[in-house]
């Protein structure tokens, strides 16, 4: 079932076909209030201007879709860090000349404080594209990061060239934000699923 309306709502709003469907729907019902009401407008404008109000909405959909989807999920992630959004307008899609989609989002996170983790998750995510998820072991006193991620295997390795010296941003980050907060945040939502 899930799959079905899935292929329909993409069929709707993500082609072609979901714009002349809007277009057809709104020039039948204006077709049927022109019989009953003689003096209402030409179908034919209605129908124009239906499609075109689809025609500049619709395909932006799916890049306000996943921005809602992220910031959504991130509500329920207090433990989580955010580092930057990026807002972005497209020449080709006239409404986002209007309010600015989320195009990607950069966040960070303590790891499972309950498995024995120490270090944080680097999120980084874009629109139509797969996430890309890093884990980092910073070392203040000596200003280097170590940092891991699954292989295609989905195995956790380090990654090549390691350690990477600490840059300014990523001190303020790791070494002077206070992550105490976020960690009680993250346990205290690990221990929640648990009672």
């Amino acid at each position: 079932m899930n799959t079905a309306f899935a292929f329909l709502v993409n069929l709707f709003f993500n082609t072609m076909w979901g714009i002349f469907l809007v277009g057809l729907i709104a020039f039948a019902s204006a077709k049927i209030l022109k019989k009953i009401f003689p003096r209402f407008p030409n179908p034919d404008a209605i129908a124009f201007y239906a499609g075109l109000v689809a025609f500049l909405t619709f395909p932006s959909r799916s890049k306000y879709s996943f921005e809602r989807d992220v910031l959504n999920k991130l509500d329920r992630m207090p433990w989580a860090n955010i580092v930057y959004k990026n807002y972005k307008s497209s020449f080709y899609l006239p409404i986002t000349w209007f309010r600015k989609p989320l195009d990607s989002i950069y966040f960070v996170q303590p790891r499972d404080p309950m498995r024995g983790h120490t270090g944080y998750q680097e999120n980084f995510l874009k629109y139509d594209e797969d996430p890309e998820i890093f884990f980092a072991e910073p070392n203040c006193e000596d200003m280097y990061i170590y940092y891991f991620a699954p292989d295609k295997d989905g195995v956790i390795r380090y990654l090549p060239n390691q350690p990477i010296a600490m840059d300014e941003h990523h001190y303020s980050l790791y070494c002077e934000y206070d992550w105490a907060t976020k960690e009680e945040m993250l346990r205290q939502s690990i221990l929640k699923r648990f009672k």
